[in-house]
């Protein structure tokens, strides 16, 4: 379709076997497509319809922050842009809410609930909130005996929880 329409009003009509669409312009009502219908439940593509100037396979897409929490949230860890196409695809409810919880977290925290729900494939409200309480939760630094007490074969499990997502 002619990229000048991007953002502008069309219409859609049937006309026997084809689907008709039209826009409104200063001089009336144009014709700007018309092909073959599809099957229902189907789509029809055309080539010539298609923008010369948009890439060509599959589109590459990521959450673009409208509000100011968006933005922070979307911020809090790579993993984030992830997690709300996750929860939005799921249909979960309150993802305003659960974005608002994580911003007025601390980052370290709210980047360890976004990367565990990752995990669990669970993205509600109260999920969210157990989750940011756990990792919220200050673990003690070990003693320095209990350091040292680690032998060759539990060391490297040890390295590997201080590695993280987060920023």
């Amino acid at each position: 379709m002619d990229p000048s329409l991007r953002g502008s009003s069309v219409y859609v009509r049937e006309d026997n076997d084809e689907v008709v669409i039209v826009t409104v312009t200063g001089s009336g009502v144009t014709e700007v497509a018309r092909h073959k219908r599809g099957e229902p439940y189907g789509y029809v593509i055309s080539d010539k319809h298609k923008d010369p100037s948009h890439p060509s396979g599959p589109l590459v897409r990521h959450p673009i922050p409208t509000n100011e929490t968006e933005g922070k949230f979307l911020g809090i860890t790579t993993e984030a842009g992830t997690w709300l196409e996750r929860a939005a695809s799921l249909g979960t409810k309150k993802i305003p809410d659960t974005m608002g919880l994580m911003v007025k977290a601390s980052s370290q925290s709210a980047c360890a609930a976004i990367v565990e729900s990752l995990a669990i494939g669970d993205f509600s409200y109260t999920t969210m909130k157990a989750l940011l309480a756990k990792a919220q939760q200050v673990t003690p630094a070990p003693a320095a005996r209990e350091v040292e007490s680690l032998g060759s074969s539990t060391l490297p499990y040890a390295k590997l929880k201080a590695v993280s997502a987060c920023r």
